[in-house]
């Protein structure tokens, strides 16, 4: 079981693979969701799955600075997403912003 105040790193290094807390739980080793859920809520101050979005969406912006001429189905793919309509719901939901914006915002290092 990894310590609880690695979950954030391990998730950063994992963003592409883990969708769901309850996988980001098991990749840390914990057997219950729900018990990782309340531990990390502890130790640094907001659920899980906030955490997650946050995660998500700066490999998001790392991924449209670092690739500026993939098109956006691949990034999406690449980052779990079924395909690029799924990205844009996320970022839009998520950052309140279309995919273009948050593709200006990351090339200026926001």
């Amino acid at each position: 079981m990894h310590k609880i105040e690695n979950a954030v790193d391990i998730l950063g290094e994992h963003i592409t693979r883990v969708t769901t807390v309850a996988e980001w739980a098991e990749l840390m080793g914990y057997s219950s969701a729900d018990y990782f859920s309340k531990k990390v809520k502890t130790h640094y101050g907001c659920s899980p799955k906030e955490i997650y979005i946050q995660q998500k969406i700066k490999k998001i912006k790392e991924c449209l600075r670092t690739s500026p001429d993939d098109i956006y189905y691949c990034i999406a793919r690449e980052l779990g997403f079924a395909n690029d309509t799924a990205l844009y719901k996320f970022v839009n939901r998520h950052t309140g912003m279309c995919i273009g914006s948050l593709k200006r915002e990351s090339e200026k290092g926001v």
